[in-house]
């Protein structure tokens, strides 16, 4: 899943490319990982200068036997293609560069139902029952949390709240 995510994806900097392999790979190895199995993250990096941007998405055969349900893994009840767009990157700045892209995987995931339904399904049912009664702002946090993004999250806001200030 982390190569067909990264191969699909567009990504311009070894530093995003480098965040975006470490987020991937502690997603998919979290006891939640289980629940992206039927969804293909994507990831486009927008260049910093681009005034526009078109963004094309190549699918194989290969990659389209994936979405199909030919491979161990993918559910034939469905299949959910999440394109994360970066549009701005903190040059330097890993820790806040990954918490961006860890709380826009989560947000994607929890604001829509059929992203809710991926989580629940992995949850046990006292879980699932608080997860159901969050809101899309709380699930994204709730998800941050169980994967072990926080601290990045945090580095995140503070960041925003206060551009280059010392850490």
């Amino acid at each position: 899943m982390i190569a067909k995510s990264i191969d699909l994806s567009e990504i311009h900097s070894n530093e995003i490319g480098a965040c975006l392999l470490e987020i991937l790979s502690r997603i998919y190895s979290s006891p939640l990982g289980s629940a992206l199995f039927n969804t293909l993250l994507l990831f486009y990096e927008v260049p910093r200068d681009a005034s526009s941007f078109i963004l094309n998405i190549p699918f194989s055969a290969s990659t389209l036997k994936v979405i199909n349900g030919g491979e161990e893994g993918f559910s034939k009840n469905g299949f959910t293609l999440r394109v994360v767009l970066i549009q701005r990157q903190f040059p330097g700045l890993r820790k806040v560069n990954m918490g961006f892209i860890a709380h826009e995987i989560a947000r994607a995931l929890a604001s829509d139902q059929s992203g809710v339904k991926q989580i629940v399904d992995v949850l046990s049912d006292e879980e699932a029952t608080k997860f159901r009664k969050m809101d899309p702002r709380l699930r994204t946090s709730w998800l941050v949390k169980k994967w072990g993004f926080q601290d990045e999250v945090d580095a995140f806001q503070k960041e925003v709240e206060h551009p280059g200030e010392k850490k």
